[in-house]
């Protein structure tokens, strides 16, 4: 059958199925790329989306919460004076909504009947209104006093006839005062929230996505769709909870429709494809070049997604933590120079004002302790903050550390003690910055073991290296490897009985970090939870100086009792 056919003839069949074979290939090879490039170009619309989406919820949750932190206030000060003097309300409050950008009116209901409004003119049309008696806002109210839950309820029509939020919190008496006795619910105090000016702070309407949020009355997936369409729930799109207490809202949002960008790309793929069929399989190689770069494109579009959620999560973590650190002892300063300074004072035991004036002092210490803590570690992070290098006497710098914390450790009961080599070197470093790496140290130490312990502080040099140590050893509760991993992040404190006694921010272990390492240091810790902790600051040979003093024997600054 193919005995007649000349050579010329199955060159050309094989040039035939060569193109053939050329095209297929390079059609299967453009289709897929449009493929992925659909899928590319859907995964960078999710991460624009969820990156606007992040930053709106983060806002919106930071609005609330300031909000709910005023109410927070409110309630602190009832459970002190829970007699409704007008005169000492009205001079709180006017001071506390200062502070709030969105609270429109606040409410107090003892036994869930409403009998204090401020400001009073605008709201007095409240007054008498019965939580339990009123069917729209009946169920609100029990289920926040059962609960014993801050819940916030709506968006409604207010008695005002305000579009609003109402947030309500349920007072219980922690002590007995006046007619109350401790555990008696004394009744419920409200805010009520703009929603029109949160959603216009918020920036909602400016944004290029079409939103949403449903759970009218904390509800969560359940509640109502009070923003937006129902539609943008059912669409697959990016969907996220908004946390509050009591319960919780949901957003979604998509890109609308004319915000969506024009993709062209499958147009120039398809023309490639044209071409690439009349080319050559270099044409075709230069093709898988591309789809490999499109695979490195989709890796770095994943990357920035997940580096988004961190900086978000990140973001979030900051916020609760310096709210709560900073806003504590703000609110108490602020509440309690309220009342020192209104006409109400002159009312006021002298044993009264003194203690308020006592808070106030210890709630700015503690401010301006925290304050410092974060300054320091913000220079360190912008590269601003430079250590001095000088010669450091490491046995004065002991001497003055055990000076301050000695009668801290004797109330302990806990016993302080030397081990060191027959001489100390000095160092080059900078001597403000060891005295407080070592009470950093040291007041951990003693926070964290208990009553009859024992710590040793010993110096020395490493027979491997030639390299000094300063080391700090204590028997107390110790940690896991988890717990000092968490120790060692920003606001990371590990929660144990101990440290339920004491303040702080979490930025000690970090920042005693930081201060070693601005000088050259190395700081190593060590632990084991019922056994101890070990921190160890090393500095290289090159930082060690001769020293002249012979140690023989140091004395000890607090002994067992």
């Amino acid at each position: 059958m193919f005995k007649n056919i000349t050579e010329d003839s199955k060159q050309i069949m094989l040039l035939i199925l060569y193109s053939m074979l050329m095209i297929i290939a390079v059609v299967g090879t453009t289709l897929y790329s449009i493929k992925i490039n659909e899928e590319n170009l859907d995964r960078e619309h999710r991460l624009s989306v969820l990156t606007e989406l992040s930053t709106l919820r983060a806002d919106l949750e930071n609005f609330l919460s300031r909000d709910l932190q005023v109410l927070r206030s409110i309630g602190a000060f009832i459970t002190t004076n829970p007699e409704i003097d007008r005169e000492l309300y009205d001079s709180f409050l006017n001071n506390l909504l200062k502070q709030a950008q969105h609270i429109k009116s606040i409410g107090l209901a003892p036994d869930l009947t409403v009998q204090y409004v401020y400001p009073y003119e605008a709201n007095k049309a409240a007054i008498g209104f019965k939580y339990d008696a009123e069917s729209n806002q009946r169920e609100a109210a029990l289920r926040t006093k059962k609960t014993g839950q801050i819940i916030i309820a709506g968006p409604l029509i207010s008695v005002q006839g305000d579009n609003v939020l109402i947030a309500r919190q349920p007072i219980y008496m922690p002590v007995s005062a006046g007619q109350y006795k401790a555990g008696d619910f004394w009744g419920i105090a409200a805010v009520l929230i703009d929603y029109p000016a949160l959603l216009e702070a918020v920036k909602f309407q400016n944004s290029d996505l079409e939103i949403a949020i449903r759970g009218r009355d904390s509800l969560g997936e359940n509640g109502d769709v009070f923003y937006g369409s129902e539609t943008v729930f059912k669409q697959e799109n990016s969907v996220m909870d908004i946390n509050m207490p009591g319960g919780s809202w949901q957003i979604a949002a998509a890109l609308k429709t004319d915000q969506r960008p024009t993709n062209n790309i499958s147009f120039i793929l398809l023309t490639i494809c044209i071409f690439l069929i009349l080319i050559t399989i270099t044409a075709g190689t230069a093709r898988i070049n591309f789809l490999r770069e499109r695979m490195r494109i989709k890796a770095k579009l994943e990357s920035a997604l997940f580096a988004a959620e961190q900086a978000n999560r990140a973001k979030s973590e900051f916020l609760a933590n310096m709210s709560h650190e900073l806003r504590t002892p703000l609110n108490a300063i602020i509440g309690f120079s309220d009342i020192l300074s209104s006409g109400a004072a002159t009312t006021l035991p002298p044993d009264k004002i003194n203690e308020y004036a006592s808070d106030i002092h210890q709630s700015g210490q503690l401010l301006l302790s925290i304050i410092n803590d974060i300054l320091d570690l913000s220079k360190i992070e912008a590269g601003k903050f430079e250590a001095i290098q000088e010669v450091v006497d490491i046995l004065d710098v002991i001497d003055h550390c055990l000076r301050i914390t000695s009668e801290t450790a004797k109330d302990k009961d806990l016993s302080i003690h030397y081990q060191m080599d027959e001489t100390c070197p000095n160092l080059m470093a900078d001597e403000r910055l060891m005295k407080q790496v070592l009470l950093n140290i040291l007041s951990n130490a003693i926070k964290f073991t208990p009553a009859y312990g024992a710590i040793t502080i010993s110096t020395g040099i490493h027979e491997d290296d030639q390299s000094f140590y300063l080391k700090v050893e204590d028997n107390g509760i110790g940690m896991s490897p988890e717990e000092l991993s968490q120790a060692m992040r920003l606001f990371g404190q590990v929660e144990s009985y101990l440290t339920r006694q004491s303040q702080g921010t979490g930025l000690g272990l970090p920042l005693t970090k930081a201060f070693v390492e601005l000088q050259g240091g190395i700081l190593k810790i060590s632990s084991a939870q019922g056994v101890g902790t070990t921190l160890e600051v090393t500095f290289a040979e090159r930082f060690i100086l001769p020293h002249c003093r012979d140690l023989q024997e140091r004395p000890t600054h607090a002994s067992a009792g």
